[in-house]
């Protein structure tokens, strides 16, 4: 059956850390190559975010620790040419990377299903009352007062997702 309503959905995907660089490999290669073998995740990432390892991306920008010679692309992923460092120690730092994926997922709307539970409570209180006659008897008579509360919650249930057939994953590159 032909898919009535197609809605895009994206996730960012898990840190992914392959190369340790050490004096003997300086370099460090994040690139979706060299971690396909390792990772699992979409052919054609939407995003990316780069780090260094253990450092939170959110608090510090990438930009203001990034070395000289690093080169994080969406298109490729993560490089740092260990030859382009200056210094006598010209080692990477251990750089992450995660990528957003996106696809298209068929969605089929689902006529919303109302119920209505009502409630009806009844307060029965009984008030005793005095009353004296002219001899010296007392007697007492209950007043009853009853109360009704009704009440009435209505509970709603709207979208169901089932996943498409035949979708092929669209991209689109924005400059």
């Amino acid at each position: 059956t032909p898919c009535e309503h197609v809605e895009k959905m994206c996730e960012w995907k898990e840190w992914m850390n392959k190369e340790y660089p050490n004096p003997n490999n300086p370099n460090q290669n994040e690139t979706y190559a060299n971690l396909r073998d390792t990772y699992e995740f979409c052919e054609v990432p939407m995003g990316i975010e780069c780090s260094m390892a253990g450092v939170d991306s959110l608090e510090i920008p990438f930009e203001s620790f990034a070395q000289e010679g690093v080169t994080c692309d969406v298109n490729s992923g993560l490089y740092c040419d260990a030859s382009q460092l200056s210094g006598f120690f010209a080692v990477c730092y251990d750089y992450e990377i995660r990528v957003k994926c996106c696809w298209e997922e068929c969605v089929t709307p689902t006529v919303p299903t109302t119920t209505e539970i009502t409630t009806i409570s009844t307060t029965t209180t009984t008030t005793p009352t005095t009353a004296e006659t002219t001899t010296v008897y007392t007697t007492t008579q209950p007043t009853t007062t009853e109360t009704t509360t009704v009440s009435t919650t209505t509970l709603s249930t709207t979208t169901a997702t089932t996943p498409c057939e035949h979708v092929q994953e669209m991209c689109e590159w924005k400059e």
